[in-house]
């Protein structure tokens, strides 16, 4: 099953089929789910809402380990400078959660910069590029405690301006294993809580 992602620098959405009326595993548990629960008013729908939320949730935090696999940059900062949301779709047998990432571009400090014994920065951003050399850069602590990677803008001493890498929407953009990589995640969670989810129902948790 494919998934796709659709979005510019600043947000972008990744949109997951979870089940479609095929003999996928999700489907299975879904059918499973109106037999089993089938004398339980609402209990489909509450199975059904409950596993969906913990996937999208499981599946928010698995693009930013996806990320990680291409891009020099740890899930905190993944999570720090990125804020996600979920949406549940349902039409006829079909059910699909849109996840929706927006953030700004984050500092290339938090990717993997260095300053060197020299003075020099470098850094890399890309685990698949080489390590780049920032000629003109330097490394600053502002007023309010931020510390960056910094340039001039001009020649002059003034402004500055802070040297930033792609934000997290971007970097799902260019790579388009990463839907299908979430994508898997989320049905997978999905199953998996299904299952929890009827017996919670059955057995009076819910």
């Amino acid at each position: 099953m494919s998934d796709n992602y659709l979005g510019n620098s600043i947000s972008g959405i990744v949109n997951v089929t979870v089940t479609d009326g095929s003999d996928s595993g999700a489907s299975r548990a879904l059918s499973r789910a109106e037999k089993l629960l089938a004398g339980f008013e609402g209990g489909v729908n509450k199975a059904v809402n409950s596993a969906l939320s913990r996937a999208g949730t499981t599946g928010r935090t698995s693009a930013a380990r996806e990320v990680g696999k291409y891009y020099q940059l740890k899930v905190a900062d993944f999570k720090k400078y990125t804020q996600s949301s979920q949406k549940i779709q349902q039409s006829g047998d079909e059910i699909s959660v849109g996840i929706n990432f927006r953030g700004t571009h984050i500092p290339l400090i938090r990717f993997n910069t260095r300053l060197g014994s020299n003075g020099r920065i470098t850094t890399q951003v890309r685990r698949d590029s080489a390590r780049k050399t920032l000629d003109h850069a330097f490394h600053a602590t502002m007023d309010s405690g931020h510390v960056g990677i910094f340039e001039r803008v001009y020649s002059s001493r003034l402004p500055i301006g802070e040297m930033l890498g792609p934000s997290a929407p971007q970097m799902m953009g260019a790579n388009e294993n990463l839907a299908n990589a979430v994508g898997d995640t989320v049905r997978k969670t999905f199953e998996e809580r299904m299952e929890h989810e009827i017996l919670a129902i059955m057995n009076g948790w819910r």
